[in-house]
């Protein structure tokens, strides 16, 4: 989910950006953006994964008791 906040954040601002300086049309728009999505997702992955099983490590972020055998 952050992944997508944040890849989507910087595609929406450069597509408005180009779409303002340039006004290309619409297939242009998805032959640029498409790839660019599809690469910065694939980019994004693996340090979001390796921050968010680190963040839970951190923080304890389990379902199990402190204390085995504990009520």
């Amino acid at each position: 989910m952050f992944g997508i906040f944040i890849l989507s954040f910087g595609v929406v601002g450069l597509a408005g950006f180009v779409e303002y300086l340039f006004s290309p049309p619409l297939w242009l728009h998805v032959v640029l953006w498409t790839p660019i999505i599809a690469a910065g997702g694939l980019l994004l992955l693996r340090p979001l994964k390796g921050l968010t099983v680190a963040m839970q490590y951190r923080f304890r972020a389990t379902d199990e008791n402190e204390h085995p055998g504990a009520t």
